[in-house]
């Protein structure tokens, strides 16, 4: 998968998928399972055209996820919401067989930060039998009913969060990695005990129709070296409904019938593929799509990319500012390169005589590195630095303290 994401873009070959029906004869009408079955083709790769669509629209426009799926199809009148990559039908949200629904998930300044996609056929079991599911991580998963596809990728998702978690975890507090679920959930103040790197759900082991177990390995002196998650369905939706291992290095294993382990087969990014899907250089219409040049880039929630936060240095109260008593939060967008640097910083509002003071702290933090489908990719995000007036603190004080001044 080396340089996967960028080999895509360079070759115009983000989200232009050779469908089944350019592969191979139209299914016979008068074949049902055949009919399905090319239905169900046409699906996974509509799933799969709407998240690199959505990623392009990310990159291109440099505002977050499109609101809406229209926003990802062709227009008379092109303009900054229509960057023109999927075909009409696919844009309106129905095609062979399947309804999509694109459904933007959080927003912070009107950045879309995260979406999900569930494709559904319209007539089970005579237009299709499978669903399947996508949100902007790229996994796509399928599933003989709506709820167990997207259990499946709200589970993998969970797993994802929990790695961040545990890395961060680890940075902040120097002690290896945490040896239980629940010192990564939320408390009164964050702390070794309860980081809040995690929401409450998840800390207490139950979500999205799954368990998840948490066992911390050998410790070393008084560091935890490694740590293994298990995240199994609570009550199966459908035969084969996937189990998943997770460990330290973040790579994920699935088995459909028992508690999943490292001698099972690793989940790929694009989930099990229908039979005869390939991915191509053109679209479902048969022309090519035009892919935004440069570095991939995703935007992230602030409060997930703070999660991933390894050296964090507090800002000088500047001396002019406390003697006028200026208080207040500068809010600053950011760039953030594949290394986890800081690559750009712009200034979004703030006190003028505290903004030198915010930009200078900031270019010095350093980020765990972000992934998409195994590869790391550029971060847009939002940063608040807050000044309170008050005692400032020590010199030494440690990354991973409050951003605020007392």
């Amino acid at each position: 998968m080396k340089h996967l994401l960028r080999a895509l873009f360079l070759s115009a070959c983000m989200v232009c998928i050779v469908t089944a029906r350019a592969q191979n004869p139209p299914a016979n009408p008068s074949d049902p399972a055949a009919l399905m079955e090319a239905n169900e083709e046409e699906a996974f790769s509509g799933v799969s055209r709407i998240f690199w669509s959505s990623l392009a629209y990310s990159t291109k426009l440099k505002n977050g996820y499109p609101p809406a799926l229209r926003n990802l199809g062709p227009s008379d009148h092109p303009d900054s919401n229509a960057i023109n990559p999927i075909d009409p039908e696919l844009a309106r949200g129905v095609k062979s067989g399947y309804s999509f629904t694109y459904t933007p998930g959080k927003i912070t300044r009107g950045m879309v930060l995260t979406f999900t996609v569930q494709a559904d056929p319209i007539e089970p079991g005579k237009t299709g039998r499978k669903h399947f599911y996508v949100d902007e991580s790229g996994y796509i998963r399928r599933g003989a009913s709506a709820k167990a596809a997207a259990n499946e990728g709200l589970a993998l998702a969970a797993l994802r969060a929990l790695d961040s978690a545990c890395i961060a975890y680890a940075a902040l507090y120097k002690s290896g990695f945490p040896s239980t679920l629940s010192q990564l959930g939320p408390g009164d103040k964050p702390n070794a005990d309860a980081a809040g790197l995690i929401d409450r759900e998840l800390a207490y082991g139950a979500m999205a129709g799954y368990s998840f177990s948490y066992s911390p390995g050998p410790v070393a002196g008084t560091m935890v070296t490694t740590f293994a998650v298990q995240a199994d369905p609570i009550t199966p939706e459908e035969p084969g409904q996937n189990h998943f291992y997770m460990d330290q290095s973040g790579a994920i294993w699935a088995n459909q019938t028992a508690a999943a382990g490292p001698a099972n087969s690793l989940v790929k990014p694009w989930g099990d593929r229908p039979p005869g899907w390939n991915p191509g250089p053109t679209s479902a219409s048969g022309s090519e799509v035009s892919a935004p040049a440069g570095p991939v880039r995703i935007p992230v929630a602030p409060g997930v990319q703070e999660a991933k936060i390894l050296n964090k240095v507090l800002p000088v109260y500047p001396p002019l500012a406390r003697q006028a008593r200026i208080s207040g939060t500068v809010q600053l967008r950011a760039l953030i390169s594949k290394e986890g640097t800081i690559e750009e910083l712009e200034v979004i509002s703030g006190p003028p005589l505290l903004i030198q003071s915010a930009i200078t702290a900031v270019q010095q933090w350093r980020y765990q590195r972000t992934l998409l489908l195994g590869e790391p990719v550029e971060v847009e995000t939002f940063i608040d630095v807050i000044f309170t007036l008050g005692v400032n603190p020590p010199p030494s004080a440690s990354p991973g303290k409050p951003q605020s001044l007392r």
